[in-house]
């Protein structure tokens, strides 16, 4: 049997986490889901008799946002420690998610990311700065969704930022602008003319390529991608990028991207094993070399509805969320 641990209502984000996972799971693996049993915390702990794993899908950074549940979890992952069980995203190594920690982690470990430097008071922020290269990127150490994030490309913006715009504790670090080595090599690529992020999972040993996500300006999000426009209700208008040249780049890389399934394997493992995960989203770009920079580990990462997919029509929205569940329902079944 293996038990999740989830978060339990008003808990965390994301209520009920992975829900449409497990339903797909239910309908493409009709014997696993007798085998799965589901925790949510601020319930009574359950006991693991029968139980040979335990899955902790968890917010991150555990500890520090969510102490009651971080509590809940120790003593499960303590309890499944003592019969030896299989355990997926150790509790406390959901505090190596945040950006300092796992930047410095990774470093440590040779893996290709910039430096990162926390700080919890603006004269710590002026500190860090006076020895780094501008532009600078300012965010949130501890939460994702870009909560904080400013960019500063010199003095004069750095000290223009508004003291409420900052979220505590945040983080620094020098902006890599990815797009350098191909304007240099292939001046009129889409990966020129864009900045770009990849995601992908990796869960155990299987990795699941998402997407890239191209853009106009450094931070890229679905909020500031090319293809913004052709979400949501306004997703039947995706025919209109067969008329623009720079957005038919954009969506034959994307594509081919999530058709490959998987790429840089020994990197992205050693990059979630790095941080004592076994599942996590890894956001990353790539050089015109084969390198990459890894940017950020999210281990509660969301997964999309079709109503949230660029031109799903183009980008083949049905087939690519699938694809995510699928991977997800192989991992689980692949768990003792």
């Amino acid at each position: 049997m293996i038990l999740i641990v989830r978060h339990g209502k008003g808990k965390a984000r994301l209520y009920p986490y992975m829900n449409k996972a497990l339903q797909y799971l239910q309908s493409k693996h009709p014997a696993l889901p007798q085998r799965v049993v589901i925790h949510e915390t601020g319930n009574p702990i359950p006991g693991l008799d029968n139980i040979t794993a335990v899955v902790f899908w968890l917010a991150d950074p555990l500890r520090e946002r969510y102490p009651a549940c971080y509590a809940e979890a120790l003593e499960i992952a303590a309890a499944a420690r003592s019969r030896n069980l299989r355990i997926i995203n150790p509790p406390e190594s959901l505090s190596n998610a945040i950006k300092s920690v796992q930047a410095r982690l990774w470093r440590q470990a040779g893996l290709p990311t910039p430096a990162v430097a926390r700080f919890e008071t603006y004269d710590e922020l002026l500190s860090h700065a006076a020895h780094l290269s501008y532009p600078l990127l300012i965010r949130a150490d501890e939460c994702h969704g870009q909560a904080g994030i400013q960019i500063c490309r010199n003095p004069a913006d750095l000290h223009a930022i508004p003291k409420y715009h900052m979220v505590f504790p945040a983080a620094i670090s020098e902006l890599v602008d990815v797009r350098k080595t191909f304007l240099e090599k292939d001046p009129g690529s889409v990966w020129a003319s864009f900045y770009h992020k990849k995601r992908l999972l990796v869960l155990g040993d299987m990795i699941r390529t998402k997407h890239i996500f191209f853009s106009s300006v450094p931070v890229v999000s679905a909020n500031t991608c090319r293809l913004r426009l052709y979400r949501g209700v306004m997703a039947p208008l995706g025919w209109l990028t067969y008329l623009d040249p720079s957005a038919e780049a954009c969506i034959r890389e994307d594509v081919d991207y999530w058709k490959r399934g998987h790429e840089h394997d020994t990197i992205m493992l050693s990059a979630v094993k790095t941080l004592g995960l076994d599942f996590a989203a890894i956001d990353y770009s790539s050089l015109t070399d084969g390198r990459v920079v890894l940017w950020e580990a999210n281990p509660y990462c969301s997964l999309p509805r079709l109503f949230d997919i660029m031109a799903p029509g183009r980008r083949h929205g049905r087939e690519r969320i699938a694809s995510y569940y699928h991977a997800i329902s192989n991992f689980l079944a692949s768990l003792p």
